[in-house]
Formats: C-alpha cells, sequence, structure tokens
C-alpha cells in the first residue's frame, strides 16, 4: 500500500534575481514538496541588466496548468524591482496602469488565493552610481530632518537641512520624492485592489525605516485607507526593524546572537514563521537591548542588522514598552514599585511616575506611583521588560511599534 501524494504549485513573482529571492525560497518549497513556477530568469533582469515588467504580466497570463496559489511581487511588476523603485525610471501612471493585471489573473485563478507583498519605500536613495554613493548618506539625514522640522517642529534642525539641501543636487532631491509619492499610491492602489477581492492578503514591508521620516505619514495614511476598506485582517504591514530585508538577507549565521552581551538575542523558532526560521529575534526577558552595544551590526557580514554609530543605535526605534496594568505591582494596588522608570537609560526617561488611586486587596483606597510610557521617546530596548520584578510575564513588555 502507497499513498500519493499531490504536490502543491505555486505561481512566484520574486522582487528581483538575488538568490534570496529568487534561489531560497524555491530550496524551501522543495523542502515542503511544492513546485514554483517562476517566470523565465531572463525577465528577472540582473545588476547590468534591467528585468522586463511587461514580458512578466504576459507570462503570467499564460496557460501554467493547475495553481493552487500565486505570491507576487508588486514591485516587480509596477517597476521591474526593488532598486528600480527608488527611481522614476517607470512613470507613475505606467506603474499604476501594470497593476490592472490583477483583475485579469482573478479572472484566471478563480478558485486559487493570490497573495501580494509591496515595498514601503526606504528613506534614502539607491547607491548604483559614484554620484548617488556620493550623496546616500546625506539624503538619509536630509529625509529624516525635513519631516522633524516639519511634523514635530524642531526648527533647530532646519539650518542643517539647509544646508544638506545646498549639498545634494536638486534633481536628486526631486527624484526621490517623485518616486516617493508613485510609490504610495502603488501601495494605496493594491489596498484597493485587495478591497476589490483581486489580492487575497497583501503584505507591505517597511526598506530601511528609522525613529522618524516620511515614512510614519505614509503608514499612518495607509492603515486610514485600510481601516476604510475594512480589510484589516487581510493587510499587513511590517513594520520597525526592516523585516523584509532581514528575511531576505540574513543567512542565519548565529554571529550577532553569539556576541549580543546580554543574550538577549536569540535564534527564531516558530515566532516569525517559516520565513523568520533561525532569524535572530530580541527576547527582553531574557535580556535587554544594551543602550551601549552595536557588537550585532558590526558583525553581521551581509548587512541584514545595519552597522550604526552608537549615535544612530540610541535613536533607532525596535519597538515600544507597553504596560500591563493587570500585573503592574502599583497599577493593581498591591504595592510601590518604580523599578522600570529607574532602569530606563535613556537620558530623558522615556518611563515616568504618576500618582494613581489604586485598591488593595482589602479593597481599601491608596495612593501609588505608577509608570508610565512615553511612546515618542521610547525606543523598545527591553530594560524595562528585563527587569521588571513580577514572576514570570513581565508587567510591562516591549511590543513592535506599529507605527515605526
Amino acid at each position: 500500500m502507497s499513498l500519493r501524494h499531490r504536490a502543491h504549485r505555486v505561481i512566484y513573482v520574486p522582487l528581483d534575481d538575488r538568490p534570496c529571492n529568487a534561489k531560497f525560497p524555491r530550496l524551501l518549497a522543495r523542502m515542503v514538496d511544492f513546485e514554483l513556477v517562476m517566470p523565465p530568469r531572463e525577465l528577472l533582469g540582473d545588476a547590468q541588466n534591467a528585468a522586463q515588467p511587461a514580458r512578466i504580466a504576459e507570462w503570467l497570463i499564460e496557460p501554467h496548468g493547475r495553481i493552487d496559489c500565486a505570491i507576487l511581487s508588486l514591485d516587480m511588476l509596477a517597476y521591474g524591482g526593488l532598486v528600480p523603485s527608488r527611481t522614476m525610471s517607470v512613470p507613475g501612471d505606467t506603474a499604476l496602469n501594470r497593476l490592472d493585471l490583477l483583475a485579469k489573473l482573478r479572472e484566471l485563478y478563480a478558485e486559487s488565493a493570490i497573495y501580494a507583498f509591496n515595498v514601503i519605500m526606504r528613506l534614502s536613495i539607491t547607491a548604483n552610481s559614484p554620484q548617488t554613493g556620493r550623496y546616500w548618506e546625506a539624503m538619509r539625514q536630509y529625509s529624516e530632518l525635513v519631516w522633524r522640522v516639519n511634523r514635530r517642529g524642531e526648527d533647530e534642525l532646519a539650518p542643517r537641512v539647509a544646508e544638506l539641501e545646498g549639498q545634494i543636487p536638486p534633481e536628486i532631491i526631486s527624484d526621490f520624492r517623485t518616486a516617493r509619492e508613485r510609490n504610495h499610491w502603488v501601495n494605496l492602489r493594491a489596498i484597493d485592489e485587495t478591497a476589490a477581492h483581486n489580492i487575497d492578503f497583501l503584505a507591505l514591508t517597511q526598506e530601511d525605516a528609522a525613529a522618524f521620516g516620511p515614512h510614519i505619514d505614509e503608514q499612518e495614511r495607509l492603515r486610514e485607507r485600510i481601516a476604510a476598506r475594512h480589510i484589516d485582517d487581510r493587510v499587513m504591514i511590517y513594520p520597525g526593524a526592516d523585516e523584509a530585508q532581514l528575511l531576505s538577507a540574513c543567512v542565519r549565521c548565529g554571529a550577532c546572537v553569539r556576541v549580543c552581551p546580554t543574550h538577549g538575542l536569540q535564534p527564531a523558532l516558530t515566532e516569525a514563521g517559516l520565513g523568520g526560521l533561525w532569524t535572530p529575534i530580541l527576547v527582553p526577558r531574557l535580556g535587554p537591548c544594551d543602550f551601549s552595544c552595536t557588537a550585532c551590526g558590526d558583525v553581521c557580514p551581509t548587512g541584514a542588522i545595519p552597522a550604526l554609530s552608537l549615535e544612530e543605535k540610541r535613536l533607532a526605534v525596535i519597538g515600544k514598552a507597553y504596560v500591563d496594568p493587570a500585573r503592574c505591582i502599583p497599577w493593581s494596588g498591591r504595592a510601590e514599585c518604580i523599578v522600570c522608570e529607574e532602569m530606563c537609560p535613556l537620558p530623558q526617561k522615556a518611563i515616568t511616575l504618576e500618582v494613581v488611586q489604586a485598591r488593595d486587596a482589602a479593597g481599601a483606597a491608596r495612593e501609588l506611583q505608577a509608570p508610565v510610557v512615553d511612546h515618542q521617546r521610547c525606543i523598545g530596548c527591553g530594560m524595562c521588560e528585563s527587569k521588571c520584578p513580577v514572576n514570570g510575564e513581565a508587567a510591562i513588555r516591549v511590543i513592535v511599534d506599529p507605527l515605526a
């Protein structure tokens, strides 16, 4: 007697031709007996040759036999991949028109699921020439500081913004801004295609995020559109520490885990899904992200964890701390406790204390100092969670910041 097994067949259009996007998914599929049906290699382009999204679209509507689902990079379909998405090589109208393909695919694969993913643009340009390489860091600073001046009212930064505007050629700034606006409209269109059921599930992945920048406003508008279309359960925005880049660039070497001085970095098992297996995650209850340490980025061989200066690291937001009043000692009225406020390493504390009216176990009223997190300051280092004296799960825990 033998068991008959039918392998699943999946149409897969990758983000680009890099092994992490084109080769490794095929190998992972083989491990679970899935067959990936991919466009011909020459259509995906490479470092010297542009991808051919128009021909990929033609390939997609050709007969491919029985298909169980499709996984589509909208960056590839709209622009020709990740790197072209950062420039205005593809006009906005062309990029949007290319997404008309999704309705045709829905007709072709009426009984199959269609999954799509797209990138929320990073804070700087692509360093694909000596000129753009020269201005990459200046453009990154410019994007962040302009947002801080305009949205946070930090006028003391305006002279530095003016200085950067004098250093960066105006055509580079203009191209970046125009590409950013185009990409945001494409992401909004992707949400609408999901609402129209041309996409069954959409993942929007944040590339090269930071504590401040235009991506904050973009994500807010994207979430508003998602809520307005009532599809919160079918669209996910990957926030914070550039998870898309981590998953694609991380080679699971474990170097970052080995050098972490607090042992807070641990290899992921099931927490991040199959795609995140063995990638590093911070477990603050085991150890926080040391406020004076940059070791993980220093040793990462691929840039999956970026190498940051200590000043940059201390501004990098990796999460936000939230208090669980039911477990917190003072919030639940049991006793005084100010450990998390004392241990917060930020010079301007992200945790403050306020006097609250609480009741003890006997029901008697009492005044206690209870912790309150300032989410404008919190960077998610996890020191508070690490030191919380509550047994078991901490009463203050770091979670991924939904607006990072």
